[in-house]
């Protein structure tokens, strides 16, 4: 994600991404904006378990660690 602010045009093929809570108000005002549907990741499990799609960024808990 570093990387991506750096140096946006050499990152582009790399989908928008948010850690959250950090990134939680930011989410947030991108989901406001566009009509998207984003995958939500728990933090530290791995082989698909704990993915979810979210609409609404209300859908998310501000407690948890994830990645969107």
């Amino acid at each position: 994600m570093k990387m991506r602010k750096c140096y946006p045009q050499e990152y582009d093929f790399f989908p928008q991404t948010f850690l959250l809570p950090v990134e939680l108000n930011e989410f947030k005002n991108h989901m406001r904006n566009r009509r998207e549907i984003f995958i939500v990741k728990p933090e530290a499990l791995c082989q698909g378990k704990g993915i979810y799609l979210v609409k609404d960024p209300s859908e998310v808990s501000p407690d948890e660690h994830l990645v969107a």
